[in-house]
Parts: C-alpha cells; sequence; structure tokens
C-alpha cells in the first residue's frame, strides 16, 4: 500500500544517517517525481542538468533543473526504459537539485559517464538499496519497498490537484487507467463530498454543504 504523508515523512526523517545515502536521495525523488529503482540506477550524471541553463544531452534538449529518463538498470543489467511512455524528462524542484549537488559534490565519481546512484559505472546493488530502504521504514513503523513510494506519489499528487494527464506524464504510465490504478484512497475521499451531497438532499438539510475534513 502506500504510505501516508505523515508515514512518508517520518520514513524520509529516519534516513539522515551519512549511512543511509546515496538511497535516501533515491527515496526523495521516488516520492517527489515517481521515479522507480531500475529507473534511477540507470542515470549518469550527463542527463541530470541542476543548471539554470538548457544543455543539450545525447542530441536531446535538457531542460534547466531537470532529469532525463532514458535507461534502465534492471539489478546491474542496461536496456532501454519498460516502456516508451517511462521515457521522459522530470522536472526538479529547488530542494531536489540542492540534493542532488550535495550528493555530487561528496562523491569522487562524479564525471558525466559515472551513475548517480552507484560507483563510477557500477550502480547501486538493487538488494543493498531495498534493505536500506525497508530498514529505514522498520524504524519509522512502517513496510515500504520502492514500488510503494511510486504509490505515495500517486496518492499526494492528486491531493494536491495535480491534473491526471501531467500525474500520467510523471509515472510513465501509458493510460490515465493505470495512474488511477495507483492512486487508492484519495479516489474515494474525493468521491465522499458528492455522496453526502446526495443523502443531504434527501433529508432536505443544508443541501450544498459538504465535508470538509
Amino acid at each position: 500500500r502506500a504510505p501516508t504523508l505523515s508515514e512518508a515523512q517520518a520514513f524520509v526523517a529516519t534516513m539522515v544517517d551519512p549511512d543511509y545515502s546515496p538511497c535516501r536521495e533515491m527515496a526523495l525523488l521516488a516520492c517527489s517525481i515517481s521515479t522507480n529503482s531500475a529507473e534511477m540506477a540507470g542515470i549518469p550524471w550527463r542527463r541530470v542538468n541542476l543548471t539554470d541553463q538548457p544543455m543539450i544531452v545525447e542530441g536531446q534538449n535538457l531542460p534547466p533543473y531537470s532529469i532525463a529518463i532514458w535507461s534502465n538498470c534492471n539489478r546491474g543489467s542496461f536496456g532501454p526504459t519498460k516502456t516508451k511512455s517511462r521515457y521522459r524528462i522530470l522536472p526538479l524542484d529547488s530542494t531536489l537539485v540542492a540534493v542532488l549537488n550535495a550528493l555530487k559534490a561528496s562523491t569522487e565519481s562524479n564525471g558525466p559517464d559515472d551513475l548517480v546512484f552507484g560507483t563510477g559505472k557500477t550502480p547501486i546493488s538493487y538488494d543493498v538499496s531495498l534493505r536500506k530502504l525497508k530498514k529505514a521504514g522498520k524504524q519509522a513503523g512502517i513496510e515500504v519497498s520502492w514500488h510503494d513510494l511510486r504509490r505515495f506519489f500517486a496518492n499526494i499528487s492528486d491531493q494536491i490537484g495535480m491534473p491526471e494527464a501531467d500525474r500520467q506524464y510523471m509515472m510513465g504510465h501509458s493510460s490515465a487507467a493505470m495512474t488511477r490504478h495507483y492512486t487508492t484512497t484519495p479516489a474515494i475521499e474525493r468521491i465522499r463530498p458528492y455522496i453526502e451531497q446526495i443523502t443531504r438532499a434527501l433529508l432536505a438539510v443544508g443541501v450544498t454543504k459538504t465535508v470538509t475534513s
């Protein structure tokens, strides 16, 4: 299931220990821009634009403050993205830019072809990253996986009102139906006020008043 916002906050807060790096940075990206572990393992620094100027990368325009998801690294095996819709460029906010700049400064292997989440051209082990993720989750009192963090993005982005088409793009889904499949509890909460209006109409009491909690 998707962590709630309070659970995600507690989970991220447990990862401040340097031993969690770069899994903390990966978790922040997964929660904020919906990247999965295989996508993150395959990102070289040249596909990360941490500047306020556009860049030409591999013949394509990479806008300011953005990250290109153009490949996968599944358990050490590099290849194309899972689907065509997963081939995308995602925006970075000022906090993620600062986090990635700090990560880049803290590692010696930060050349254009070096991997953001790995050592040189060797990606971080999926088993290692998952073990650290679950350890942090246990400390925060929740069960969590990399996939759960994408579900968190689906829910929180829906709650704050991000348009469905944008959520679909961010998650790399080929259909809106798949994005809705990832979005769990907010859907029923979004519908609940309408049900109350119907019930109130039947009882002819405060018809226009809705639940705001």
